[in-house]
């Protein structure tokens, strides 16, 4: 081989090994916020049922 194509091939090579550490890193930085920081899933809002009684009043449940 020329040594143009392996100087090229070497380039590739460290190229697509930085990528692959900078995605592991990346995902290490996601792992690490996701447990410093967990998700907590909204309470739904409870919704106000009216139901009458007896005597005419109306009482508000939750």
């Amino acid at each position: 081989m020329t040594p143009t194509i392996e100087t090229s091939l070497l380039i590739a090579g460290v190229s697509m090994a930085g990528i692959f550490v900078f995605m592991a890193i990346f995902y290490m930085l996601i792992i690490g916020l996701d447990k410093l920081l967990p998700f907590e899933e909204a309470k739904p809002v409870e919704q106000i049922v009216a139901t009458s009684s007896d005597d005419g009043e109306e009482e508000y449940e939750q």
